[in-house]
């Protein structure tokens, strides 16, 4: 019988793979899908904590792996599962946060009178801009 989804096993075989090295080590959600990319047997986590944690236990994850080779083998490599190097890298998406627009919370006191008598070009132009924002908000 041919698979409905091409790839489907071989993806399915590899999550195993990857779910069995990481049983005990990270939680279970943390892993969002593993990959073959040529050599290297990528794990994508969800947070970077999670990579921190995999590299820190990369000898335990290796050792659960191979036991899983081991009771697996003819089937995974059957479905061209062959890999001489694992790493681990994490896929999160940050919230986008709009910028909020700052309220002044006091009275601006002073009107921007000052002298500025500074030497160098770059410290100029840093009181220069001090002195403009304090005139828009005086």
């Amino acid at each position: 019988m041919s698979e409905l989804v091409p790839g489907l096993e071989r993806f399915n075989a590899i999550q195993s793979i990857a779910r069995a090295g990481l049983k005990g080590v990270l939680p279970d959600e943390a892993l969002l899908h593993a990959s073959l990319e040529g050599q290297t047997l990528f794990f994508v986590v969800k947070h970077p904590l999670h990579v921190n944690e995999f590299r820190l236990k990369k000898e335990r994850v290796l050792a659960s792996m191979r036991a899983y080779w081991s009771e697996h083998k003819n089937a995974l490599v059957a479905q061209g599962i062959v890999f001489k190097e694992v790493q681990c890298k994490a896929k999160f998406n940050t919230p986008e946060v709009e910028p909020k627009e700052t309220k002044l919370i006091y009275q601006e006191r002073s009107n921007g009178t000052f002298e500025n008598r500074s030497k160098s070009p770059q410290i100029h132009a840093l009181f220069e801009n001090i002195r403009s924002i304090i005139k828009e908000r005086a």
